[in-house]
């Protein structure tokens, strides 16, 4: 197996995210700790995961610092870590912000970014429409309605449910595709 010189300082804060598998079904649900770390000019996600060979290995993940999506399952082997759960400091409160772009005949266009205070980490996704040519935002339990008006040039947001300060938060999710 691989090893490299990485090291990662007791202490160093980690988020969990809840994966599923195609590789390792056995592995559904399974809480995969993470953290962002900076390296040359960028500040890029490292996740403890199993691999397919039952170790544990800490993998660089091409995706956004906080917004894990996926992890492949190649790289240095590591002891996987110890997590207390509970309140860490990525150096300001972590934010979720979203803006609607733009809408088109399919879907409307959102920008989003999960990133602490003062930061933007910037993904960009279309939400499907639903019959009544909305589209569905679905973040934990707040259900937010977004439908393009007749001109194109603004939307009517409507919500339903909330989150509440301080709790975990989903990463947004495509309500109408989830229904399908």
């Amino acid at each position: 197996m691989k090893r490299d010189k990485l090291r990662l300082p007791e202490g160093t804060p980690v988020y969990g995210i809840a994966m599923r598998s195609s590789l390792t079904p056995w592995a559904d649900g399974l809480v995969i700790w993470c953290t962002p770390i900076k390296q040359e000019n960028a500040i890029e996600p490292h996740c403890f995961a199993p691999s397919q060979y039952g170790s544990t290995g800490l993998y660089k993940v091409y995706s956004k610092p906080f917004t894990v999506t996926g992890v492949a399952p190649s790289g240095p082997v590591r002891n996987p870590p110890m997590v207390e759960p509970g309140p860490v400091d990525f150096g300001a409160p972590l934010v979720l912000a979203v803006k609607v772009v733009s809408a088109d005949r399919k879907s409307v266009h959102l920008n989003w970014s999960l990133a602490p205070r003062g930061q933007w980490y910037a993904e960009e996704w279309g939400y499907a429409h639903a019959r009544d040519k909305s589209s569905l935002l679905l973040i934990g339990p707040l259900l937010i309605k977004i439908k393009p008006s007749e001109d194109g040039q603004s939307f009517e947001i409507t919500t339903r449910g909330e989150i509440d300060d301080g709790s975990p938060v989903d990463l947004p999710a495509d309500a109408v595709r989830l229904m399908r």
